[in-house]
């Protein structure tokens, strides 16, 4: 079906109307129009006609990709006021214009300028908005109390893509955070979990990683997160930055990771990567 969307701006009032095909008419919306970084005067009316689907639970990674494409600035990415209305309209930092249909309580309707250029391409790269989003949906993004992670749960476990978004080499380890020892009971010896338990003491809940048969645990200090992990059981969690680079706080982190839809923000760590004890080899090999 043929869909074409006309929106005249004005500062006061702005009017939206649909397009009938079929009759050749313009049919007036009865909505209000949330505009968002408008010009004062618009000399023309703005047509839109391609529309892609998107799932509300993604609008704040749409709006982060929209930024890494440059198409958004930083200081533009808006939310809470923005979703409480029913359309509103985007000014892209290239000029053209996107609009948002909220039509139920989980969806939007994205109804792009109506350029055949900038349409051909928005069309081409929305879809691969749509593949990442989905390709890493078993990932997650949180808050520690040292430096902001990227993680996945055991339950829903995707290793492979944790190293992939990261671009992390294949061979590095990757730390597991539990909320209790009563979680890291069943993945190691009934000995070593008997000494682990005892060396803990020491360390946790706290930002240091315990290595024991080659592999490493922590318990973070931080009650929600061990909340959600006692909910939701073990995760593999590494910093959120990509590999060999500087750790990220967690407002860059959600930028750069725009791809990742499970977000935890409990409150800020320390920003400090955790320090590591082998106990095996009885050293540190970071402090």
């Amino acid at each position: 079906m043929k869909t074409k969307i006309l929106l005249i701006y004005k500062v006061s009032n702005s009017l939206l109307f649909f397009f009938d095909f079929q009759n050749q008419k313009k049919i007036k919306v009865k909505t209000s129009i949330f505009t968002v970084f408008f010009e004062k005067k618009l000399h023309k009316p703005l047509n839109f006609k391609l529309s892609l689907n998107l799932k509300l639970r993604y609008f704040e990674n749409f709006l982060l990709w929209l930024v890494s494409k440059k198409l958004l600035f930083k200081n533009h990415v808006f939310m809470e006021k923005t979703l409480k209305n029913k359309v509103f309209c985007l000014k892209l930092a290239n000029n053209f214009h996107i609009l948002f249909w909220k039509y139920d309580f989980e969806n939007l309707i994205v109804f792009v300028e109506d350029d055949e250029n900038f349409a051909i391409w928005f069309k081409e790269n929305f879809h691969i908005f749509e593949f990442e989003i989905q390709k890493y949906e078993k990932l997650f993004l949180c808050t520690t109390d040292t430096v902001p992670g990227i993680g996945s749960f055991y339950a829903s476990l995707d290793l492979k893509a944790i190293f992939e978004i990261k671009n992390r080499d294949f061979s590095k380890k990757i730390v597991t955070l539990v909320s209790n020892l009563r979680q890291i009971k069943p993945l190691i010896s009934r000995k070593n979990y008997q000494k682990l338990k005892e060396i803990s003491k020491n360390f946790w809940p706290g930002p240091t990683t315990l290595i024991i048969e080659k592999q490493s645990f922590r318990i973070p200090n931080q009650v929600k997160l061990q909340k959600l992990l006692e909910k939701s059981g073990p995760a593999f969690v590494t910093s959120a930055n990509i590999s060999n680079q500087k750790p990220l706080n967690f407002r860059d982190a959600r930028e750069k990771f725009w791809q990742i839809s499970k977000i935890f923000n409990f409150q800020l760590g320390s920003e400090k990567p955790s320090a590591i004890y082998d106990i095996d080899l009885k050293k540190w090999i970071r402090k």
